[in-house]
């Protein structure tokens, strides 16, 4: 970037971000890929403009095969409908790797990762419950899918928050749907760029 750009993306409130992005989130029956099932996974590019942040393009969205039913009060609360989803699919994991590099495009191995839990996302999208090797990744997992880095949100939130000098309150999330993996990137989205405001002074 030349010193020309640099100045334009800061009279832009851009301050360096990333043009591209890509808003993440999956489904899981835990946090523990070794112990647990990756269930759904939805992403959306992301397109940097102003200083705030835009989808582009078909969303993703993917329903892994599992024939499990949902256990204990939160699974039977929030992903009730998503396992039925999954018991009606009969993609695979190879299915989900082939489908999501597709999605990806040009930005494959290139764009980083962005959402509330995307260090606990990537690890379920390496590896997958029972096998050692990189089900969703290619040999060299990380270069396969996304750029070595990711954009983690909550210290950008916690930043945006002690700024503005409490808790950001952001219009227009979907509550209804929360654990909903296209719900969740779109309500993160949101989430992003009202922190992104906030920090500019431009909201609070």
């Amino acid at each position: 970037m030349s010193f020309l750009t640099k100045v334009e993306a800061i009279e832009k409130k851009e301050y360096g971000l990333p043009g591209d992005l890509v808003m993440i989130d999956c489904e899981m029956t835990g946090v523990n890929p070794d112990k647990h099932d990756l269930l759904q996974v939805a992403a959306l590019k992301l397109k940097l403009n102003d200083g705030q942040y835009a989808a582009e393009g078909e969303p993703f969205m993917f329903y892994l095969h599992n024939d499990g039913s949902p256990q204990g009060e939160f699974q039977q609360r929030y992903l009730a409908r998503i396992f039925e989803e999954c018991n009606k699919s009969r993609k695979t994991p190879d299915d989900l790797k082939a489908e999501f590099h597709a999605w990806l495009g040009d930005l494959k191995g290139k764009v980083m990762p962005v959402g509330d839990c995307v260090p606990t996302d990537i690890n379920f999208l390496y590896k997958t419950k029972g096998g050692d090797r990189p089900d969703i990744v290619d040999d060299e997992p990380v270069e396969g899918t996304f750029h070595y880095e990711y954009f983690e949100m909550n210290p950008l939130k916690m930043l945006a928050e002690e700024i503005a000098g409490g808790k950001l309150q952001v219009d227009g999330l979907d509550k209804d749907n929360i654990h909903d993996a296209l719900a969740d990137c779109k309500n993160q989205l949101l989430e992003l760029n009202h922190c992104l405001l906030a920090i500019s002074g431009t909201k609070t």
